[in-house]
C-alpha cells in the first residue's frame, strides 16, 4: 500500500513537472541565498579584514528578511501547485480514495519537494557562498581568500528553518483536503468564474490606506522622521495595494461597464469583461508582484546610491586625513602647531601643511523664527549646529566672502525655511547672508538621526565668545550643550603622505591610550614627546583613515546584502509571474475554446486576450513606480542618516533602476508569456479539429 502512495505521488508530480520543478528550484534559491547570507556572517576571514565586523552585522540582517520571505512566499507558491492537482484528487475520491489517502499522498509529495529543494539547494548555496565571498572581497578591494570552508551550522540552522515552512506547507494542505468535498475538487476549475461584484468599502479602504501612507511620505522633512514613520508607512501601503488591486480594480472596470456606449463594441466588451475576471481571480497575486517590484526598486536604487556615495560621504567629512582638537594649558612650553608636527613625526607620521582652525557644535532646536536652542541630550527634531569665523571659513573654502555688521552666513541644505534671521539665548538676533557652500573642515563622524545639519559663519570671533557664554549662564543647572570651549581648544588640519594602514594604526594607538586613562577619555592628560612630555587639557585625534574602514564596512554591507535580497524579490516575482501565467493559460483554454464557438475569428480572439494579459501584468509595474515616485522624499531622508546630504544622486540611480527594471520585466514576461500561449495554442489545435 505505501508503494502505491509513493507510485501515485511521483505520476502526479511527474504529470505536473511544470508545476513542481520551479517549485523545487524556488525552494532551492532560497535556501541557498539563505545560506551564503548566514555562512559570510560568520566567515572568519571576512571577519579578520577591515570593516568585515561591520559589515557581518549588516548581513545578520538579512537573515530574517530572506527566512521570512522564503515562508511566506513558498507557502504561497506552492497553493498554485495544489491549485492545479485539485481536479485530479477530486477525481481520485470520486474513484474511491478516502481523504486520509489523499492526505498521505500530498505528505509524500510534499516531503520529496522538501528534500529535492534543501538538496539541491545545500550544493548551489555552498559552491555560490565562495563566489560571494570572492566577490565581496572584490567589492572592499580586498585580499582574496582561497580556502575553503562550510559552515555546517549555518547548514543545520537552515535545514530546520525549511523542515518548518514545508510542515506548515503540509499541514495547509492537509485542513484543505479535509475541509473540501469531491465536488469542490472537481468544480475548482470554475472556480470564480461568477459575476464579479465591485467591493467600494474594499476600494475605499485601499486609497484610504494608501494615500495615507503617500502623505506620511510626502510630510517626511528629515531623517528622524523618516525613521519613525517608515515601517508604518510601508505596512500602509502594502495593505492599501492589495485592497486596490482586489477590491478597486474591479469597481473601476464596473463603472466602464456601465457606459453603454464605450462598454458593447467588441474589442472593448471582449476585454474589459475578461479583465474584470482575471482581476477577481489575480488580485492578490498582481498586488505581491507590485509589492516585491517596489521593494527591488527601492533596495536597487538606494543600496547602489549608498555604495557610490561613500567616497563622497568619506570627503565630505574627513576632507583632511587628520583632525586633532587641542587644549593646552596656559604655562604650556610649547604652541600648538609645534606640539602636532613633534608628536606626530614622533609617531612616524609624515605631515604635510597644518592648518588650524577653531570650532564648536551643539545639537540644537530651531524654530521657524530662526531661535536657535542648543540642547543636552537627544531630540529628533534638532539640528547639529556648526559654528566657525569667517576667517577660518575663508581659509578652508579659498573664498573671500564678507560680512557685514550683526550678520552671520548660514549653509544647509535640511532647513525647509528661509530664515531671515537666527537668535540665541540672551543674545541679540543676527541677519542671516546664505552661503552657498559648506565648510571644508573636517566634522568627523557625524552620521546622526537628526533634522540636518546647519553651518553658521560669524565674521568677529568674539561674537561666537560671547553666544557660548551667554548660553551657559542661562543654565540654571550648569549643563554644557557643546562640544567643547571655542575661545580654549583649537583644531588643526593636516594631510599626511603615510600609508593609511600607519595612519590607522596610530590612530588607534591614540584612542586605546586615552580608553585607558583612568581619569576619563577627555580629562587632561601628560603626552610623551621626544624632547620630554608637554601636558594637555584636551587632546584627541580623529582619522579619515579609521573611518574609512568602518565605513566600507557598512555602506559595502549594505550593497551587498541589497544585492542578495534583490536576487531573493527577483526570484520570487518570476516565479509568481510564470505560475500566474500558467494558471492563466489553462483557465484560458476553455474561454479561449467559447469565443471560437460563438464565431468569433482567431485574430481577434489574440488581440483581445494579448490586450489584456499585457494590461494586467504590466500594472503592477506601473503602481510599483507610482509608489516609488511618492516614497522618494522619505526614501531620500533616510540616505541623510549616512551622511548623504546631497540626494540628487538617488533620483537619477532611481529612474535608471525603473527603467532597467522596467526592460527586465517585459523580458520576463515575454518568457513567461510563451508559456501562456503555448497552452493556449495547443488548446486551440484540439478545439479546431472538434469543430
Amino acid at each position: 500500500m505505501r508503494n502505491l502512495y509513493l507510485k501515485l505521488s511521483l505520476q502526479s508530480m511527474k504529470k505536473n513537472r511544470a508545476m513542481f520543478v520551479p517549485c523545487i528550484l524556488f525552494g532551492a534559491v532560497m535556501f541557498a541565498l539563505l545560506y551564503v547570507v548566514g555562512a559570510l556572517a560568520q566567515d572568519s576571514y571576512v571577519a579578520s579584514i577591515e570593516g568585515g565586523s561591520n559589515l557581518q552585522e549588516i548581513l545578520i540582517l538579512g537573515n530574517p528578511i530572506i527566512a521570512i520571505s522564503s515562508v511566506i512566499f513558498i507557502a504561497y507558491i506552492s497553493s498554485f501547485v495544489l491549485k492545479r492537482q485539485k481536479k485530479e484528487f477530486g477525481l481520485y475520491r470520486i474513484l474511491g480514495m478516502e481523504r486520509k489517502h489523499l492526505v498521505r499522498v500530498v505528505i509524500i509529495e510534499n516531503v520529496l519537494a522538501a528534500i529535492a529543494s534543501i538538496l539541491i539547494g545545500i550544493v548551489i548555496g555552498v559552491s555560490l557562498e565562495k563566489v560571494a565571498q570572492l566577490s565581496l572581497l572584490k567589492i572592499m578591494n580586498k585580499e582574496a581568500d582561497m580556502g575553503f570552508e562550510i559552515s555546517t551550522i549555518q547548514l543545520i540552522s537552515d535545514i530546520l528553518i525549511f523542515s518548518v515552512v514545508y510542515c506548515i506547507i503540509i499541514l495547509k494542505n492537509i485542513k484543505d483536503i479535509v475541509f473540501s468535498s469531491a465536488l469542490d475538487y472537481m468544480n475548482e476549475s470554475r472556480t470564480g468564474e461568477k459575476r464579479p461584484k465591485a467591493n467600494w468599502v474594499g476600494a475605499i479602504l485601499g486609497l484610504l490606506f494608501t494615500g495615507t501612507g503617500y502623505v506620511m511620505s510626502m510630510k517626511c522633512e528629515n531623517s528622524a522622521g523618516a525613521l519613525n514613520i517608515f515601517f508604518f508607512a510601508v505596512i500602509l501601503v502594502i495593505i492599501g495595494t492589495y485592497f486596490l488591486f482586489i477590491s478597486a480594480s474591479v469597481g473601476f472596470l464596473q463603472i466602464m461597464k456601465s457606459n453603454k456606449k464605450y462598454y458593447y463594441k467588441i474589442n472593448n466588451f471582449i476585454s474589459i469583461s475578461g479583465m474584470t475576471y482575471r482581476m477577481k481571480r489575480n488580485g492578490a497575486g498582481l498586488a505581491s508582484i507590485c509589492i516585491l517590484s517596489t521593494m527591488v526598486l527601492v533596495i536597487m536604487s538606494s543600496a547602489t546610491t549608498l555604495y557610490t556615495s561613500m567616497y563622497d560621504v568619506l570627503d565630505e567629512q574627513f576632507p583632511y586625513d587628520f583632525s586633532i582638537a587641542l587644549q593646552m594649558p596656559a604655562d604650556a612650553t610649547m604652541s600648538g602647531d609645534e606640539f602636532v608636527t613633534s608628536y606626530m613625526e614622533d609617531n612616524g607620521i609624515e605631515v604635510g601643511d597644518v592648518k588650524s582652525y577653531r570650532t564648536t557644535d551643539a545639537l540644537s532646536l530651531i524654530n521657524e523664527n530662526g531661535y536657535i536652542d542648543p540642547i543636552v541630550g537627544y531630540d529628533p527634531n534638532a539640528y547639529v549646529v556648526t559654528i566657525v569665523s569667517l576667517d577660518d571659513y575663508n581659509m578652508f573654502n579659498d573664498s573671500s566672502i564678507e560680512l557685514g555688521d550683526n550678520q552671520v552666513g548660514l549653509y544647509s541644505l535640511d532647513i525647509k525655511e528661509d530664515l531671515e534671521q537666527v537668535s540665541f539665548t540672551g543674545d541679540n538676533a543676527f541677519e542671516v547672508v546664505n552661503l552657498d557652500s559648506d565648510s571644508k573642515m573636517i566634522k568627523g563622524d557625524t552620521l546622526t538621526v537628526c533634522s540636518g545639519y546647519v553651518t553658521l559663519v560669524f565674521e568677529n570671533p568674539e561674537d561666537i565668545v560671547r553666544v557660548q557664554n551667554s548660553i551657559l549662564a542661562s543654565r540654571e543647572d550648569g549643563s554644557n550643550p557643546f562640544s567643547n570651549n571655542y575661545d580654549a581648544c583649537v583644531f588643526y588640519a593636516l594631510d599626511s603622505s603615510s600609508e593609511p594602514k600607519t595612519q590607522r594604526d596610530f590612530s588607534d594607538r591614540v584612542f586605546n591610550s586615552r580608553m585607558a586613562n583612568p581619569e576619563g577619555y577627555n580629562a587632561p592628560c601628560t603626552i610623551a614627546l621626544a624632547g620630554g612630555s608637554q601636558s594637555a587639557l584636551l587632546f584627541d585625534i580623529t582619522s579619515r583613515a579609521s573611518f574609512e574602514f568602518s565605513y566600507l564596512g557598512v555602506f559595502d554591507g549594505l550593497f551587498f546584502l541589497g544585492i542578495l535580497l534583490c536576487t531573493a524579490f527577483i526570484v520570487i516575482t518570476v516565479l509568481i509571474m510564470y505560475f500566474k501565467q500558467l494558471l492563466e493559460g489553462y483557465e484560458d483554454a476553455g474561454n479561449y475554446l467559447i469565443m471560437r464557438k460563438v464565431g468569433l475569428d482567431v485574430k481577434t480572439i489574440k488581440k483581445t486576450v494579448f490586450t489584456q494579459i499585457v494590461t494586467v501584468f504590466f500594472l503592477p509595474l506601473i503602481v510599483a513606480g507610482i509608489h516609488n515616485a511618492f516614497a522618494y522624499p522619505m526614501i531620500s531622508n533616510l540616505l541623510k542618516t549616512f551622511g548623504i546630504s546631497d540626494t540628487s544622486k538617488f533620483f537619477y540611480v532611481l529612474v535608471a533602476s525603473i527603467v532597467i527594471f522596467a526592460i527586465a520585466y517585459g523580458i520576463i514576461f515575454f518568457f513567461t508569456g510563451r508559456k501562456y500561449y503555448r497552452i493556449v495554442r495547443e488548446s486551440a489545435e484540439g478545439s479546431e479539429a472538434s469543430l
